[in-house]
């Protein structure tokens, strides 16, 4: 039987300590980081068969490249935009590019126009239109914007192309090409649909710090051993306290199969327009989620089973995926294909962070303190960073 030293013991003991309060500390000011930004392209064919272009893009977003809040008082306000309109649209001109491709590719102009502002899930966004100037039957968009300064941003572009439903996700850097260039365009844009969204739904759920605390409030307090093959057997754990506690594997299935049915159903509702959700209190819902979960972690309730309470805050979490898939205003034609790699991409991040996390505990896992320092420790600060999130939401700083 391995034992191990108090001085070993001493060292792991203040290791945990210094996560959580690094943890404690890195968590708050996460609530008030930049996330992963998003745009918006609405594309729809003019009678004369040109492109009419309608961009959404966040102020906060436009104030990393441009000074939109001249006075840097945190408050963008309606005469700051309309100063910042001609270099918005100076902007746009040299970073969303426009070409017709074929054999004669030539430019297209695109003067682009300030037409007001509108608000999203995540804020207030600033809306430029424009008709391209060239009329050809296959154009191309270079996409550069935000380019050196956030490369998690994303571009998602909706709407029809001369009888073709679009539906796409670009990165900085990444190309476009509408029209006659795809040879079976409904058929390659399913597969193309199904790709790009599982990416955005990992991306969506690997940024989204919200869901990623709930997730580790949900799998803090199961025991989730590994038999690690040789040369690894030295780090093999032991049940805490005594030896006797059966593993949680089963417990942790059920519980994240409930969150993942409940959050399917949802974002599935809410995608085809069966349920209308305002994210006033959508938002602030998870955070609770997050909160409530944790103080479970501390104060157990006998009666209240994980998986049930899992799928109940898995309806509320599906509300808040959903939110992307809304924004993009994907054409009816894709919209299953999108719903199917939005899914699978959240359920793959939500599998590799489960992972991570177990791998992280294995050799805590052993310690007779695991369950107060590390459950209860992290608990503690996922119900502080709850209240965080919670006072933000709710204007309280």
């Amino acid at each position: 039987m391995h034992v191990e030293s108090p001085a070993c013991n001493g060292l792991r003991s203040r290791l945990v300590m210094w996560l959580l309060m690094a943890a404690g500390l890195a968590l708050p000011l996460a609530a008030q980081a930049h996330k992963g930004s998003d745009a918006y392209l609405a594309v729809a064919t003019l009678p004369d068969g040109r492109a009419d272009l309608r961009l959404s893009i966040a102020l906060k977003d436009l104030d990393v490249v441009l000074p939109i809040d001249t006075n840097q008082d945190g408050q963008v306000t309606w005469g700051e935009v309309r100063a910042a309109a001609p270099a918005v649209s100076d902007h746009l001109a040299q970073t969303l590019l426009w070409r017709s491709t074929g054999a004669a590719a030539t430019d297209c102009a695109a003067q682009w126009r300030a037409d007001g502002l509108e608000r999203r899930s995540d804020g207030v966004y600033w809306i430029a239109r424009t008709t391209l100037a060239c009329d050809a039957p296959a154009i191309g968009l270079d996409y550069r914007l935000m380019a050196e300064v956030d490369r998690s941003h994303r571009l998602l572009v909706s709407g029809e192309w001369r009888g073709q439903p679009l539906l796409a996700t670009l990165a900085p850097g990444d190309p476009l090409a509408m029209g006659s260039e795809l040879a079976d365009p409904v058929a390659q844009s399913a597969a193309a649909t199904v790709l790009n969204y599982l990416k955005t739904g990992a991306l969506h759920l690997l940024e989204g710090y919200d869901h990623l605390a709930f997730l580790l409030a949900l799998v803090l307090p199961l025991y989730l051993p590994l038999r690690l093959p040789r040369p690894f057997a030295s780090v093999h754990v032991r049940p805490v306290a005594s030896g006797r506690r059966s593993s949680d594997w089963g417990r942790m299935l059920t519980t994240i199969t409930a969150f993942t049915v409940g959050h399917s159903i949802t974002l599935g509702l809410v995608a085809w327009g069966l349920l209308k959700v305002n994210s006033d209190w959508v938002e602030p819902a998870i955070v609770i989620s997050i909160g409530v979960s944790a103080l479970l972690n501390i104060y157990p309730v006998r009666w209240l089973r994980t998986e049930v309470l899992a799928g109940l805050f898995g309806l509320v979490h599906g509300m808040g995926f959903a939110g992307l898939l809304l924004d993009a205003h994907a054409p009816l034609s894709l919209l299953p294909w999108a719903l199917l790699g939005f899914n699978l991409g959240i359920e793959a991040a939500q599998l590799l962070v489960l992972m991570v996390w177990v791998l992280v505990s294995q050799p805590m896992l052993s310690a007779s303190w695991y369950p107060t320092r590390v459950v209860r420790g992290l608990s503690w600060v996922l119900v502080a960073f709850s209240l965080a999130l919670l006072s933000r939401f709710l204007g309280w700083y």
